[in-house]
């Protein structure tokens, strides 16, 4: 069994609990996270290349909050950190691009004539 330093469930206000952040931030396995993240941002890519960019996007999102954990866990250096912050803004950066192109195959479906290009 897991023993843990906390005895009485933490409440905030209006009486939410902390157990799912405790376990977020203190539980998590360091190394599983690594690989998830490589595994978020593999998918974007992959995605991206079917031409979905909403899940790419979902995936970006996965891969940022698996960064910020990471990060509050205190696993990746200042160096790294930097790299990883690269890596994040690259992958968002095509996603963001992939939607564009996405919208613009469509020739920008909801966009009032007027205001077309």
């Amino acid at each position: 069994m897991l023993s843990c330093c906390f005895e009485q469930p933490f409440t905030l206000f209006f009486g939410r609990t902390l157990v799912p952040y405790l376990h977020a931030v203190y539980l998590s396995c360091c190394g599983k996270l690594l690989k998830q993240f490589d595994y978020f941002e593999g998918e974007a890519k992959r995605l991206m290349d079917l031409n979905l960019a909403l899940p790419a996007y979902e995936m970006v999102l996965k891969a940022g909050h698996t960064f910020n954990l990471l990060d509050a866990h205190g696993t990746i250096s200042v160096t790294e950190r930097a790299h990883y912050i690269a890596r994040i803004r690259a992958i968002s950066r095509n996603v963001a691009q992939s939607y564009y192109d996405s919208r613009e195959r469509l020739g920008f479906p909801m966009l009032k004539k007027h205001e077309a290009r």
